[in-house]
């Protein structure tokens, strides 16, 4: 649909951002020397990874996944997006004879991840370390104009089936012989056409109403009296992530809660996502004294099957009104924002952000189901990883990481 042609990019060749991709960009813009949207993750793999067929895998899967050849430029004063055909490089690093291996890779990542990607050029770095003949280390950063956490996790799964075919033909097999290893994906620019079909033919008033109900107004965002004082200093935009691992007894409690007829939902994870933003509820009510709180809370814009293999950024952030009083019990509590979370799934869809000013997002909560899990039959831990900086509006960011084969929730402050 759109590409780099004769290195020049022509408004032909481009195609103008998706609503989410907007406000990254502007967010960027307004904080040129700022790393605040750098996604990276690294999976600590254990076995006998063959490095060439890694290699390999990585060729085949960064081809098919388009949207990491995104690039980006202004024409005429508005920023557009095209195709890149430069293949993306994997950097390769052996410290297998290195005492400290794990550390060296850590202190590389470290300095890669505070990096300000340039829009204009590659917005992928990946890396593979060698620790010892049985200890990998794998690690991405993109910038989040071109992903979100559902697409990081597609592109690990798809990276481990390429991984997983190879192991029947060679690492110099012809392109005939790697037939069997293509992925029929969705590409980005279909739901870049699906959003700017729903925004021209506009919103059915349900939605409509839906959302301008829920304008943060400054009467209801969290710590108003802190970031609507006039003259008041920005908030920095560097933050220090705190980790909280829940142990067995909070974890067993967790699923207990979530297992309540107030919390119950076609999925076990909107059903702990109900409970997630119930104790939260609880909590900002107790912290602020508010009866009416406002919470974002991200949309992966996947709930239908053809969206399921879209790599790229689809998520909007969208609010939710959560009604709360002393005198609730949390199940009262639990019944509210249940109805409201299905409120919200019904009326969320592509390009709905235009009817919601973020202008107030002070309190975002995002409940991460799509981690990267397990490669071929490898043993693999993965690590989210935080440059450091946030959007200085998000004055609370609440990150929880459900339960699986990773064990009990974490939650990331």
């Amino acid at each position: 649909m759109f590409r780099l042609l004769n290195n020049m990019v022509e408004e032909a060749a481009s195609a103008p951002l998706s609503v989410s991709q907007l406000r990254i960009w502007a967010g960027q813009q307004q904080n040129p020397e700022s790393p605040l949207y750098n996604m990276a993750y690294s999976s600590h793999i254990s076995g006998n990874l063959d490095e060439k067929r890694f290699r390999l895998a990585w060729e085949l899967t960064s081809k098919q996944h388009k949207n990491l050849s995104l690039r980006f430029v202004e024409l005429d004063g508005q920023p557009r997006q095209y195709y890149c055909a430069d293949p993306i490089k994997l950097q390769f690093f052996d410290y297998s004879d290195i005492f400290d291996a794990k550390e060296q890779a850590n202190r590389w990542i470290r300095t890669q991840i505070a990096k300000v990607f340039n829009l204009n050029d590659c917005l992928v770095v990946a890396a593979l370390f060698k620790l010892s003949a049985t200890e990998w280390m794998w690690y991405s950063n993109q910038h989040h104009l071109i992903t979100d956490a559902w697409s990081f996790e597609l592109l690990w799964r798809h990276l481990g089936h390429h991984y997983q075919q190879l192991n029947t033909v060679t690492t110099t097999s012809s392109n005939a012989d790697l037939a069997d290893t293509v992925i029929n994906l969705t590409h980005f620019e279909s739901f870049l056409q699906h959003e700017k079909e729903n925004r021209e033919q506009g919103f059915n008033q349900q939605q409509i109403e839906h959302w301008q109900q829920r304008q943060p107004a400054e009467s209801l965002s969290l710590f108003a009296s802190n970031s609507s004082q006039k003259g008041a200093k920005a908030h920095s935009l560097r933050v220090k992530r705190l980790t909280c691992q829940l142990n067995h007894e909070q974890g067993t409690a967790f699923r207990l809660l979530s297992s309540l007829p107030q919390a119950r939902a076609f999925s076990v994870e909107l059903a702990q996502y109900h409970v997630v933003i119930a104790w939260l509820a609880v909590y900002l009510h107790r912290l602020t004294g508010q009866n009416e709180l406002v919470l974002f809370s991200p949309f992966a814009n996947r709930s239908s099957e053809q969206w399921h293999s879209v790599p790229g950024l689809l998520v909007e952030v969208l609010p939710l009104r959560i009604s709360i009083n002393a005198s609730d019990s949390f199940a009262e509590v639990l019944s509210n924002v249940r109805t409201e979370v299905s409120a919200y799934l019904r009326n969320a869809s592509a390009g709905v952000t235009d009817l919601v000013s973020q202008s107030h997002a002070t309190a975002v909560v995002n409940f991460v189901t799509a981690l990267p899990g397990k490669f071929d039959d490898f043993d693999v831990s993965t690590t989210w990883l935080h440059s450091g900086e946030n959007d200085a509006h998000h004055l609370l960011r609440v990150h929880v990481l459900p339960t699986h084969e990773r064990g009990e929730p974490t939650i990331l402050l």
